[in-house]
């Protein structure tokens, strides 16, 4: 945890704790001790269990409270986390920011994926189902998820969303980063930016000297993600 804060607000230490454990911590179903955290700390290789309690163990270090709920996802038994920022729950799962993506040289790629973090009930029950004996607060805050926070949160897609959406697009590719995400409130959004930036090729008009631009989309959650190959 050196890299935070004392003045960090929750929200910015609760991000910092997410994308420390995805970077640093591989998925592995076969990994040792993985239902606890000696599989993360000492084996840098885990499972679901492994991360959320991983997840609930440093935010009890920075007095952010944090539960664990388990369930099923996906057709099969999963664990992700509850948060609390501000007075209100968010949902995380860790395990789901842990994404990939196959390069030009076909590597697999590792990045941050910040779909699940902070998110609310309405889209976490979407494909997980909770299968706990205590009963679980109804999360329907926005203020602390991800998109909302870094400002990457569309409601229109008029001329002054395009414009704010090119430039993000921009700043991303000139700073060198591999990827960038942005969520939309409704699907017939994202359609109506993946199709104008992705399928009609506009971000290159925002992007000087792209060529060639990957994507990867997320229609449950209202989500595209842009990837720049290096």
């Amino acid at each position: 945890m050196a890299g935070i804060s004392i003045t960090d607000s929750d929200s910015e230490k609760a991000k910092y704790v997410f994308e420390i454990l995805v970077q640093n911590v591989d998925y592995d179903a076969s990994s040792e001790n993985n239902q606890n955290i000696i599989s993360v700390f000492i084996g840098k290789q885990t499972v679901c269990q492994g991360y959320a309690s991983a997840l609930q163990y440093l935010l009890d270090q920075l007095d952010i409270p944090c539960v664990i709920v388990t369930g099923m996802a996906k057709g099969g038994p999963h664990a992700w986390n509850l948060v609390q920022l501000d007075g209100e729950w968010y949902y995380v799962d860790v395990t789901w920011g842990n994404s990939k993506y196959h390069d030009d040289e076909e590597n697999d790629v590792k990045y941050v994926e910040y779909d699940y973090l902070n998110i609310t009930t309405e889209e976490m029950l979407q494909d997980h189902i909770p299968q706990v004996k205590f009963e679980l607060p109804e999360c329907t805050a926005l203020k602390h998820n991800y998109f909302v926070r870094e400002k990457k949160y569309f409601t229109s897609m008029d001329e002054a969303a395009i414009a704010k959406l090119g430039g993000i697009f921009k700043r991303a590719y000139q700073k060198g980063k591999n990827n960038i995400s942005v969520k939309f409130s409704s699907r017939e959004l994202c359609t109506q930016a993946k199709e104008y930036f992705l399928t009609d090729y506009h971000i290159s008009e925002y992007c000087e000297g792209l060529e060639t631009v990957y994507y990867k989309t997320d229609m449950q959650m209202n989500i595209f993600v842009v990837i720049f190959p290096k």
